[in-house]
């Protein structure tokens, strides 16, 4: 996509960051309705929170001339368990892309911007989850090269 440029994100960008969240929430909640999440303001504190880890770093992909930011990736370093190999992994634990501009190339750089990030810290893996409900996103994870390792299960109660 001419004009992507994808960065750190700042505070600045919380909000903007909040409107495309609550657009990948309602998206996974028409899918399947265990994906439900708030989306009050406690989403816009954690993601505050975010920008002060040296865990974490979130991403935002703008496009010149256009007003907002058209995508984000939440990133994080996180323990897989202190008996596995590796201890410590990326996680990919948010990613959403304005429906206006998918399957243009956004996802991926941000993507690639967060594999980068991954690489610097000594990660070797990366980790996600996608809803069995999304074959969009199953295909988008897979042309970056993403596999099956483990199948989540839920048991509502």
């Amino acid at each position: 996509m001419e004009g992507l440029v994808v960065r750190e994100g700042r505070e600045e960008d919380l909000e903007e960051v909040l409107r495309l969240w609550v657009q990948m929430v309602d998206w996974h909640a028409a899918l399947d309705p265990r994906l439900r999440m708030r989306t009050d303001a406690e989403g816009l504190e954690s993601m505050r929170t975010l920008l002060g880890s040296a865990d974490s770093r979130l991403f935002v992909a703008e496009v010149a001339g256009v007003e907002g930011l058209v995508g984000y990736l939440m990133a994080h370093i996180r323990p897989i368990s202190p008996i596995s190999f590796p201890p410590t992994c990326g996680h990919v634990s948010d990613i959403c892309v304005d429906e206006w501009v998918r399957r243009q190339g956004a996802g991926q750089a941000l993507f690639l911007a967060a594999r980068q990030w991954f690489r610097e810290r000594g990660q070797t893996m990366v980790r996600l989850s996608v809803a069995t409900a999304n074959p969009a996103s199953q295909a988008f994870w897979r042309a970056m090269e993403a596999s099956e390792q483990m199948l989540v299960m839920t048991i509502d109660l």
